[in-house]
Formats: structure tokens, C-alpha cells, sequence
């Protein structure tokens, strides 16, 4: 309905205005592409954050290091012990080992402080990785220099550093796009119509609102509040607020 409303069958708008029309197209549906595989990396997230969220709960609620070196194992099984190739190319037996030495950790005077909470957010980090693997995510590969095991795990620079790197991407790219493709339709809408009336300009300036909406929903990442921006991401509302977005922007007065 969007692009379809503003194409009159048999009306010529001019050998110029058409050539732009045409030229203009090439970004619009490279814009649909990129929208269309944010929204399904979006909903990727939600469902990741989602199962993230069952973990964290899970893991807050142990404390007895025996316990908790058997939830590991149990959360760990599934995504890792699969019997093929890529069980020893993740390091599946470097995992399993570092499960085992948690009991150990726990009860030495010397690493039950330090050693043993470092080992479980290591692993903690290592699951959650896994999870990102699984939903199929590609983690970016870490530089030799940029993370060390030493260092904390959660840290930007870490490996679930990395994993949020990529939903960050994805959401600066879904919004751009999807700002750039009512942009682009409100120019198709000013090159077609010759003769406008107020419908017109009320469907021109609602799109172009809502192309300059999406803009600044990328602003709330690269200059807002970080914090707020965060519990933006791990709420459920960024794709349904979209559709209520576009559902305003698709109902103007035609």
C-alpha cells in the first residue's frame, strides 16, 4: 500500500522526474533488504534475550559450588556434545574441565574468592556465547591483544562483548534503513503527483516524520543515554513500537 497508492496508471510526470524515480529505486529496495533482515535479527534478540534472562535467573538462584558445576554441565550438554567435529573445535573438553574444577576452586583457602567466581563468570560467559552460536549468530573472532582469559569476562572487549557488538549493528542498520525507505518514499510521492493537494503534502510530511523517527531511535544508541538505550534493547517493545510506527505512517488520509 505504501508504494502502490501514488503510481496513477496512465499519467506521465515527466521524462526527468521519471529517470529519478527510477534512479532512486536501487537504495529503496536495498532499505526493504536491510529491514527486513533487522527485523528478523530483532526477533532473533528478543527470543535470545529471552532464554539469557531463564539463565540468569537459574544461575543467581546457586550457590552450593557442586550444584552449580552440575547446572553447567546440564546447560552446557545440549549445545556442545553433539558427537560431531565441531565438539573438540569449540572446546568442549576445555570446558568440561574448567566445570570440574570448580568443586576444587571452592574449597581451596587461596582461589575460593578470587579464583572460584572468576572460573563461574568465565563459564557463565562461555554458555552464553553458546546460546549466540546456537540462535546463529556469528561471533566476531577476538584479537590476541584485545582479550585475555585473565581479564574480565563480561567486559566489552570479551567475547559476550562481541556478541552485543553484532545486535548493536544490526540495530543502528535496521533503523537507518527503515528511515531511509519512507524518506524515499515521500520523494516518490513528490516526483509522481504534479497536481497535489493537501492529501498529498499531509502523506509527503507524515513519511518524511516518520523516516526523521527512525533516525533518531538511532541516535538513543551513538548519542543518548547508554543505559536507557540498554533497556530499550532488552525490552520487548523496539518491533512492536516499530509496527504501531509504521501502521501511523501507512494510515494518513488518502
Amino acid at each position: 500500500m505504501l508504494y502502490f497508492d501514488y503510481n496513477p496508471r496512465n499519467v506521465h510526470y515527466g521524462t526527468i522526474r521519471q529517470q529519478i524515480w527510477t534512479l532512486l529505486h536501487f537504495p529503496f529496495h536495498l532499505s526493504i533488504v536491510l529491514t527486513v533482515e533487522g527485523l528478523r535479527q530483532l526477533t532473533t534478540w528478543h527470543g535470545m534475550n529471552t532464554y539469557i534472562s531463564t539463565i540468569f535467573q537459574q544461575a543467581e538462584a546457586l550457590t552450593e559450588p557442586t550444584l552449580v558445576a552440575e547446572w553447567f554441565l546440564e546447560q552446557f550438554s545440549p549445545l556442545y556434545e553433539d558427537g560431531s567435529s565441531k565438539t573438540v573445535v569449540k572446546g568442549y573438553s576445555n570446558i568440561t574441565a574448567n566445570i570440574d574444577s570448580l568443586v576444587i576452586l571452592a574449597s581451596n583457602n587461596a582461589t575460593s574468592e578470587t579464583g572460584y567466581p572468576h572460573m563461574v563468570n568465565e563459564l557463565l560467559s562461555e554458555l552464553l556465547v553458546g546460546i549466540a552460536e546456537y540462535y546463529g549468530v556469528k561471533v566476531p573472532k577476538l584479537a590476541a591483544a584485545a582479550y585475555r582469559k585473565t581479564e574480565e569476562p563480561f567486559s566489552e572487549d570479551g567475547p559476550l562483548g562481541k556478541v552485543l557488538s553484532v545486535f548493536n549493528l544490526v540495530y543502528e542498520y535496521f533503523f537507518v534503513s527503515l528511515g531511509c525507505a519512507f524518506i524515499l518514499l515521500a520523494a516518490f510521492t513528490f516526483l509522481v503527483r504534479r497536481n497535489k493537494d493537501v492529501h498529498d503534502y499531509l502523506a509527503i510530511g507524515i513519511r518524511v516524520v516518520v523516516g526523521f523517527v527512525m533516525y533518531g531511535m538511532v541516535g538513543l544508541y551513538t548519542a543518548g543515554d547508554r543505559e536507557l538505550y540498554y533497556d530499550y534493547l532488552y525490552s520487548p517493545w523496539p518491533i512492536p513500537q516499530v509496527c504501531l510506527i509504521v501502521f501511523i505512517g501507512i494510515a494518513h488520509p488518502l
